[in-house]
């Protein structure tokens, strides 16, 4: 039997919209194209085959159909509120990723069917990934660059902070002192882990261009010292060599203005060719603005769906609304607990444990988590090793942001050039 189409039948009226996202979403997470509607709207109806239906009453429409059980669609109508999925509301995401589970009993119920009629969801041998992602907000603290920042950005933070933004300047010149934190060897020992385990990230660095950049942006410059002998420029070019992916940290003082968005984005570009995958710092985005501006700009990845949990009930790659080029990969696991107490053995403790029923939720449903680090933060070298070293023993694919959803649009690629 040709297995050309999955068909579904809702079982509540969907908007044309839902309907067209929804086959955009789901034919790549199942490996087949994908029909929203049917003959019939008595009730949750799936059918695999040739142009074929069985509807809810398990009457056949049309030769050589198979019925799929759709048992409880709830996760369909939660898929598609994905379309407009923005930042949670707070407090902890749920650790069970639902609309996984729900596309996974959908294809396993497929695979009965018609096994190895399907591509695999990720390369062989892999069975779920893990998408390793850094934001580099730090490198060099209390230095000199550093100290000149905060001066030249005094303005903006008298507003924010009164006479404290300029006691701070005193104190921020003579702590370095006392307090030099190895914000350029714990970046460093991540590149390294990573390379020692055969794995690749995706780094995400500020532009080389700085005039854009706002009190709370970071202040490293690519001549800046990430570790004794080695600057930005260098590192770049480091990482790039071994098949890093480098991304752009934009900048909050340029992600609500196009012109500036371009600036930023055509500055890294300039070191960093491949340039595909971008995060707003502390998220900022403008709607209107900020999306359509990166993808005029060749943007493939959006990473500003942040949670540390399944805020969405998935952690697979969800299509972008008027913007086909580009997709979003949600992010599963971030490290504001490292950030707060990443110094104590405890709390490092609890967040591995959290990290690791995450991935393993992944795992059962051949699914994606994508991880937010900071090289800052204490504790992240343990946990980047704690991480690449999980999914390496549960058969997981530890790639970049970018070349995950270059596989993801490419299987959707193929998918609608099937002829049905």
């Amino acid at each position: 039997m040709s297995a050309s189409e999955l068909h579904l039948v809702p079982q509540r009226p969907m908007s044309p919209a839902d309907a067209a996202w929804l086959e955009r979403w789901l034919g790549p997470a199942l490996g087949i194209v994908v029909r929203v509607g049917g003959p019939t709207s008595t009730g949750p109806s799936l059918a695999y085959g040739d142009r074929a239906f069985i509807d809810a009453h398990g009457v056949r429409h049309g030769a050589g159909a198979m019925a799929v059980e759709a048992s409880g669609q709830d996760w369909i109508a939660a898929a598609c509120r994905l379309r407009q999925a923005g930042r949670p509301a707070g407090g902890p995401a749920p650790e069970q990723a639902a609309i996984d589970r729900g596309v996974a009993a959908l294809d396993a119920r497929l695979e009965e069917i018609a096994p190895d009629a399907r591509p695999r969801r990720w390369p062989a041998p892999y069975t779920w990934a893990l998408a390793l992602t850094h934001d580099v907000d730090a490198i060099d603290r209390w230095t000199p660059a550093h100290v000149a920042h905060l001066a030249r950005h005094l303005p903006e933070r008298w507003g924010d902070e009164g006479v404290r933004a300029l006691a701070r300047l005193p104190w921020a010149s003579v702590r370095r002192l006392w307090d030099r934190p190895p914000l350029g060897r714990w970046l460093a020992e991540c590149v390294e882990i990573e390379r020692r385990h055969g794995v690749r990230a995706t780094y995400l660095f500020f532009a080389p261009l700085t005039r854009h950049r706002r009190a709370r942006d970071g202040w490293y410059g690519p001549g800046s010292a990430v570790d004794a002998g080695v600057n930005v420029a260098g590192l770049w070019q480091a990482l790039d060599a071994d098949g890093f992916e480098i991304g752009l940290h934009l900048s909050i003082g340029a992600h609500a203005d196009a012109a500036r968005i371009g600036d930023e984005w055509r500055s890294l570009r300039a070191v960093a060719p491949a340039l595909a995958t971008y995060r707003s710092h502390h998220l900022s985005e403008r709607s209107g603005v900020t999306l359509p501006a990166l993808a005029s700009l060749g943007a493939c990845v959006d990473l500003n769906l942040v949670a540390d949990g399944f805020a969405w009930g998935s952690g697979l790659p969800i299509p972008v609304d008027g913007a086909p080029s580009l997709t979003r990969l949600p992010t599963v696991i971030e490290d504001a607990a490292l950030e707060a107490g990443g110094a104590d053995a405890g709390v490092r403790a609890q967040y591995a444990a959290r990290c690791e029923r995450l991935l393993d939720e992944a795992r059962r449903t051949g699914g994606l988590v994508t991880a937010l680090l900071h090289p800052e933060n204490p504790g992240v070298v343990e946990m980047v090793d704690h991480l690449v070293g999980w999914a390496r023993r549960a058969n997981g694919w530890v790639a970049p942001a970018g070349e995950i959803a270059a596989h993801w649009a490419a299987r959707a690629s193929a998918l609608s050039m099937v002829t049905v």
